[in-house]
């Protein structure tokens, strides 16, 4: 009985000796895993790793507990064992997360490296940035479907900007349509001492000398908010001519980093005017300004001109897929990652509308001046000249002698823009991808 006694507590010591060398490794390993991830990280990735960090300590405690409780229960060297077998997977799932975060901070650091490139020429004529070589993707810089999550969860937190409402105004009502929230909210908005100031040119000029300074003010996302946006860059053209922050307000919303926009400056807008977008303009790396500056006016030809002239700037960069044109007094209601997922589900048609009947009865007035037909049988469709659409569509506008001809024919008639794009798209036998008979 004695000698059994001696054997146990000999074993109890060797157990005890083990437990006490794992602690020591498993110490020395997460000091020697933390001091270089700091420093390779930097701060705006503590707070993930902090994260990380707690969840793994959380789970190893449960897992300590869990074996207290079972040593008694167990043959001590099944335990030992088992405690070789939980240490290996601690490891593993340790180097897992470790090498997950280091893929995100790599790919967050290649993002901004993008993002502070200096740029040589704001009109966008003689760019060296080959903004198409800097995304290029490539396996290191993969985000998994696994690191989405945390990815976001950064990026959001990154971003938040608190919003100030001093007078209790319910956001959630005025989007339900709560028209007391709402009738409350517009008299706040009369009520002068609630009316806040304009951003005024000067303000942008000033804020502009520095361009860290101006993206992390007003907010600008610079990181892919997920994989399938990043895989999925867009083009975005804004016709500008008045109101600086309503364009800047639009651009800051609509921003991306992978994503391509062009901002026409209308020729009538003062010298500080134009100054002031082409600052912004410098500050974003895929932010363009249109090679040709045209006199819009409405219900005139100079309205498709100045499409075709961003149009012409967005081409030189082949990674987008869609080409979004929208007025600089416009807001989105969907989110970039909402937009992506429903051109995807398109499957390349464009977003045209159009009615060929309502041409040929309605607004028939509004051609009936031209001295002949529309050329390449074309039939009208009336519809709005803001589109969603292809790469082929474009080509076809910018190099197709049909398009030019249908152009030159359009100079004859009134609000040509309501018929250009809408004809083009529901005439499908000039072989435009993505387009479909309208009626």
């Amino acid at each position: 009985m004695k000698t059994w006694n001696i054997s146990r507590q000999k074993n109890y010591s060797a157990i005890f000796k083990i437990l006490c060398s794992i602690t020591l490794v498993f110490f020395c390993l997460h000091v020697f895993e933390m001091i270089p991830s700091k420093r390779l990280y930097g701060d705006q990735n503590r707070s993930v790793m902090k994260e990380i960090t707690r969840r793994q300590l959380e789970g190893e405690n449960d897992s300590e507990k869990r074996k207290n409780v079972n040593l008694t229960n167990h043959d001590p060297v099944n335990t030992t064992a088992e405690v070789q077998l939980n240490t290996a997977k601690r490891l593993k799932e340790r180097k897992r997360n470790y090498d997950d975060l280091k893929k995100i901070s790599e790919f967050s650091k290649h993002v901004n490296r993008i993002n502070t490139e200096p740029i040589r020429n704001s009109s966008g004529a003689d760019r060296n940035v080959d903004i198409i070589q800097s995304f290029k993707k490539s396996s290191q810089h993969k985000i998994k479907n696994q690191e989405i999550v945390e990815f976001r969860k950064y990026v959001y937190m990154k971003n938040y900007q608190r919003i100030k409402n001093y007078d209790g105004v319910n956001c959630l009502k005025i989007v339900k349509n709560d028209q007391n929230e709402i009738t409350k909210s517009k008299r706040l908005m009369r009520n002068l001492e609630h009316q806040r100031q304009k951003l005024t040119t000067t303000f942008y000029l000033n804020i502009t000398r520095n361009c860290s300074k101006f993206r992390h003010e007003r907010g600008y996302i610079n990181h892919p908010m997920s994989e399938d946006e990043y895989d999925f860059p867009l083009a975005f053209s804004l016709l500008t001519y008045t109101d600086i922050e309503l364009t800047e307000r639009l651009l800051r919303l609509i921003y991306r980093p992978h994503n391509f926009y062009c901002l026409h400056i209308d020729s009538k807008m003062s010298k500080n005017d134009k100054r002031t977008l082409r600052n912004i303009a410098n500050c974003l790396s895929n932010v363009l300004i249109a090679n040709e500056s045209i006199d819009v006016k409405w219900g005139n030809i100079s309205l498709i001109k100045a499409e075709l002239a961003c149009m012409k700037t967005l081409w030189l960069y082949k990674n987008w897929k869609y080409y979004i044109n929208l007025a600089g007094q416009e807001f989105p209601l969907k989110t970039n990652r909402q937009i992506v997922a429903i051109l995807k589900e398109l499957d390349g048609a464009n977003i045209v509308s159009g009615s060929a009947e309502k041409a040929r009865t309605v607004y028939a007035k509004r051609y009936k001046m031209a001295k002949s037909p529309p050329p390449h049988n074309i039939t009208l469709a009336k519809g709005s000249m803001h589109v969603a659409v292809n790469r082929y569509f474009v080509d076809f506008c910018l190099h197709d002698q049909r398009s030019l001809d249908f152009l030159d024919w359009l100079k004859q008639t009134k609000i040509p823009d309501e018929f250009y794009f809408s004809s083009l798209n529901y005439n499908p036998h000039l072989g435009i991808k993505g387009s479909f008979t309208g009626k």
